[in-house]
């Protein structure tokens, strides 16, 4: 995918770590979720599934914390008095237990990504990026212009 080029690209203006995922790891967390993860997001998992070189800041991403970061994100949505996580949604990103990131399994296999704000929860869940690729891609032009890099 077009967006794993970039990633490259970005891999040249930053220091890593980059940390994949092993293709059993992915199988193994799979299962545990009892899910098929869409493809853009397993190779994503692959490439930097544990550490990704600050891509997303210092939010939670790793693949380790899948698990956990769906019970957090159930626990905000109860704090927040809202409906339950969506069956479709797998969160991929916590943000200081107020904000996430979730991918609709139901798009595809580049999937749709929702925002979540506790501030604004009265919005509930809302259409971030059209596809994790378009995320992921926003997020290097993001790094990069803040390194003072444009590509």
């Amino acid at each position: 995918m077009f967006y794993l080029k970039r990633f490259y690209e970005y891999i040249g203006f930053v220091q890593g770590p980059f940390v994949g995922c092993t293709a059993q790891t992915v199988r193994a967390l799979e299962q545990q979720l009892g899910i098929r993860f869409p493809e853009a997001y397993g190779e994503y998992l692959i490439f930097a599934g544990e550490e990704a070189g600050h891509l997303f800041c210092e939010d939670c991403t790793a693949a380790s914390l899948l698990p956990e970061l769906q019970q957090e994100a159930r626990d905000i949505l109860a704090r927040c008095g809202q409906a339950p996580l969506p069956g479709s949604f797998l969160v991929f990103l916590t943000h200081q237990n107020y904000s996430m990131y979730a991918l609709d399994l139901t798009t595809g296999d580049d999937p749709a990504v929702y925002l979540f704000v506790e501030p604004e929860a009265i919005r509930g869940w809302q259409l971030a990026y059209a596809t994790f690729s378009a995320c992921v891609e926003a997020q290097i032009d993001a790094r990069l212009e803040a390194l003072g890099v444009f590509c």
